[in-house]
């Protein structure tokens, strides 16, 4: 998604750049982007589990994202959906 809305810099008005950051749960990328100087504007794909996964399963976390980060836009919804084997007990 992020490639999709930086693929343009004129609509930007500026040079875009997408960075791929590699870690755990996106904790890096959170990370390396609250310690970044402000001398551009930048922004992060938040998703679930930086905004509401990370905090709720990881005591340790340091950065507490909803409070890090102050949302812009909706860029798009995806479905989830829990598979099981048909064998598996369930009360659904």
């Amino acid at each position: 998604m992020a490639r999709a809305i930086g693929a343009s810099d004129e609509a930007w008005g500026q040079q875009v750049i997408v960075d791929n950051r590699a870690g755990p749960m996106a904790i890096v990328a959170c990370e390396i982007l609250v310690a970044a100087r402000p001398m551009a504007t930048r922004l992060i794909d938040g998703q679930r589990r930086t905004n509401a996964i990370n905090p709720a399963l990881l005591q340790k976390v340091a950065l507490r994202s909803i409070k890090a980060f102050a949302p812009v836009s909706l860029l798009g919804m995806a479905p989830n959906i829990l598979v099981v084997p048909a064998a598996l007990p369930s009360t659904l």
